[in-house]
């Protein structure tokens, strides 16, 4: 699975959580999520690596995006104690471009606190004009704390990506070295650490 395939899943996988959620059918994006992971961790070098890292984002993201719905940030149909798994379900997939389509992030602290703070907010304001969910009435702050949390998550998964993904040659999926040469963004391949 290239680098084009993986970004195009994720972006399959958000729509299908967003739009599903948006019209009721709430299971649709937690499969996509599935499917996309699963295809993930199989084209794998490392699956181990690869499932702690997802299992660790999908915690991450759980405990800080229902930290925000607690705080009355997000809000969605379904009250639970935490966020509901249609959205949960998009922290694995995120989880998936970190050793791929993220790695040139790496070790560009300011850029990747710029791409989440951007990036975030206007995911999670896309979501809520789609009507997957509702942010608070307060607009801007609601995007500002928004910023604020992927400004921090962002650059602590790109590192958790670089640490459970270290491998022989810095590759962790065997089509990855085809893949960089084809890509449009610089990845910056590293050794292991």
């Amino acid at each position: 699975m290239g680098i084009l395939l993986r970004v195009i899943a994720y972006n399959l996988v958000w729509a299908a959580c967003v739009l599903g959620a948006a019209n009721g059918n709430t299971w649709i994006g937690p499969l996509a999520a599935l499917v996309t992971v699963a295809g993930h961790i199989a084209a794998s070098r490392q699956r181990i690596a690869e499932a702690k890292l997802i299992a660790t984002l999908a915690v991450l993201g759980l405990i800080v995006d229902s930290a925000l719905m607690h705080a009355g940030i997000l809000r969605f149909n379904e009250q639970a104690l935490i966020v509901p798994l249609w959205f949960a379900a998009l922290w694995p997939a995120f989880a998936t471009l970190l050793n791929t389509a993220l790695t040139w992030l790496r070790g560009r602290i300011l850029l990747t606190v710029l791409f989440g703070a951007l990036g975030g907010p206007f995911a999670y304001f896309s979501g809520a004009k789609l009507g997957a969910l509702q942010l608070n009435n307060n607009l801007t702050l609601a995007l500002v704390v928004i910023a604020m949390e992927w400004a921090i998550v962002t650059p602590v998964a790109v590192w958790l990506g670089q640490r459970f993904g270290t491998s022989v040659k810095g590759q962790l999926f065997e089509s990855e070295a085809t893949d960089v040469s084809k890509s449009a963004a610089p990845i910056a391949l590293e050794g292991g650490n």
